[in-house]
């Protein structure tokens, strides 16, 4: 539990830390999540009201990454993103032109170690979130996996 708090406050120290003045840190302290897994339904919200390709680029990457069993690199990452079911072929159009995009578009929810070039789940509760969020019971179902 004590981990899961350290978490849940990383996150907050995120989003505080993109504030360029003090109004906005007030309004982001007044509007804290109750929880880590509201904490990442915020995050994937701010992602999609981003921009349209954040988003998608985001919801593929936690996809593979929550479905691998052994750590990706950011090529390899890519180059998962870009697989279709039903098709023999990648689809480059799924793919990044700059890595590092991925990273970016995906936030606290991963991280990237630029020593060896693994880009993993931020934490285990991204993954148990994920999850959670793809159960046809949880409101953010549509974030998960459709149309990917």
């Amino acid at each position: 539990m004590i981990t899961r708090r350290f978490r849940w406050v990383q996150c907050q120290l995120d989003v505080i830390t993109t504030c360029k003045r003090p109004d906005s840190i007030l309004k982001a302290l007044d509007d804290l999540p109750a929880g880590l897994y509201e904490t990442y339904d915020r995050i994937i919200h701010s992602i999609k009201e981003r921009g349209k390709d954040d988003f998608p680029i985001a919801r593929r990457c936690l996809l593979f990454l929550a479905g691998a069993f052994t750590p990706l690199t950011l090529d390899k990452l890519n180059e998962a993103m870009m697989i279709e079911v039903r098709q023999s072929s990648l689809n480059e159009d799924l793919g990044v032109m700059d890595t590092t995009d991925i990273v970016a578009a995906c936030r606290s929810l991963v991280t990237y170690n630029e020593k060896t070039g693994i880009v993993a789940l931020s934490h285990y509760s991204v993954k148990v979130w994920y999850i959670q969020l793809r159960h046809p019971t949880r409101p953010l179902m549509r974030y998960a996996t459709r149309n990917t």
